[in-house]
């Protein structure tokens, strides 16, 4: 989806240019090769992107030391949603909300689609309507506070509270900003849940593989940076809660075809599995090996958390963000192995 609607824009220069100017930037000069532009009128022309051999649309801020892609950028620099720059990107390009990209043929047995078009073979999840979460309430819980989530960070990501089945709501959304499900968490401590009664589940269902928690909020802290994989939603909202934005969380301990090609949509310098305290390693080279499947010729380090490096955490069954922003930091920097051998 994203790489379709880029290569689109870069096809037609001049809806990428009125993308940008409904954004408020100025000045456009049309090169051969680059477009140059202003941030505002009180800034300089050194704002460019260029036109060849650009098909991740980077975005070469060179005032602010700035390169992402035009996505990003905008929701950086403009304070806008991912969401709403995806929308107005189709308006643009006079593409229906609902616009998937088309199926290609299959050459050659498919083996250039793997490696170069898996993206759009990936249908659409079926979306909710919002007025689904009018049914909770929206107010902030003391528990996810307790555990470390601010209350900025509980309005940030729209976690509600669902009287009726006593469960902290968590909205679930895909890579487009797309209501695609909705998760409940019992509202007690982990100790007091009966064996027999669920610590999570769906209040409305959501495939759990074909999306990636955090991924739409936190998009513009992810391209083209270290990308932190987790297993739960909570990993990403301590991080958040203590300024760490380039985390996301599988919803499981098993990382999904889907799954990986939107990490590798992002461009990431690095990606670091980070998952639970106490999974048996296996299950991250698993994870690791379908990754490196899906990569083609793109060159991404790649580190996982070795959990035996800290033997006080041996049965905590602990998230790396689970103890607070200092041990975090320690894992990240202390804790942390190359990945295995090749798949």
């Amino acid at each position: 989806m994203f790489k379709e609607l880029k290569t689109m824009l870069l096809e037609q220069v001049d809806r990428m240019v009125d993308l940008l100017d409904f954004y408020g930037f100025e000045n456009f000069q049309l090169k051969q090769r680059e477009l140059r532009f202003r941030r505002d009128a009180d800034g300089g022309q050194n704002i460019s992107i260029k036109l060849e051999d650009n098909p991740s649309l980077l975005v070469h801020d060179f005032a602010r030391g700035v390169s992402t892609d035009i996505f990003a950028y905008i929701v950086q620099e403009k304070g806008k949603t991912l969401g709403e720059v995806l929308h107005k990107v189709k308006e643009l390009l006079k593409l229906e909300n609902d616009w998937t990209p088309k199926k290609r043929v299959e050459l050659f047995e498919g083996i250039y689609n793997r490696i170069a078009s898996k993206t759009s073979r990936d249908e659409l999840l079926p979306e909710y309507p919002e007025t689904i979460l009018d049914e909770y309430d929206f107010v902030p819980n003391r528990r996810f506070l307790r555990d470390g989530i601010s209350l900025e960070t509980q309005r940030y990501f729209h976690i509600m509270f669902d009287v009726h089945s006593q469960r902290i709501v968590i909205p679930l959304y895909d890579e487009l900003g797309r209501l695609i499900g909705v998760k409940g968490r019992i509202n007690l401590d982990s100790a007091d849940i009966d064996e027999y009664i669920p610590k999570y589940l769906y209040l409305h269902e959501c495939s759990a593989s074909k999306y990636l928690y955090g991924y739409y909020q936190n998009y513009q802290y992810l391209f083209g940076q270290t990308v932190v994989i987790g297993e739960s939603e909570k990993m990403v909202m301590q991080a958040h809660s203590f300024g760490v934005k380039n985390v996301v969380a599988l919803g499981s301990n098993s990382l999904s075809p889907k799954q990986a090609r939107l990490i590798l949509q992002l461009n990431p310098q690095k990606i670091i599995f980070a998952l639970d305290e106490g999974l048996d390693l296996a299950q991250t080279e698993r994870n690791i090996n379908l990754l490196k499947k899906n990569m083609g010729f793109q060159e991404v380090e790649i580190f996982y958390w070795d959990y035996t490096k800290n033997p006080a955490l041996k049965g905590t069954k602990n998230s790396p963000t689970d103890m607070g922003r200092d041990e975090y930091e320690n894992i990240i920097n202390n804790q942390l192995l190359r990945c295995f051998k090749e798949a």
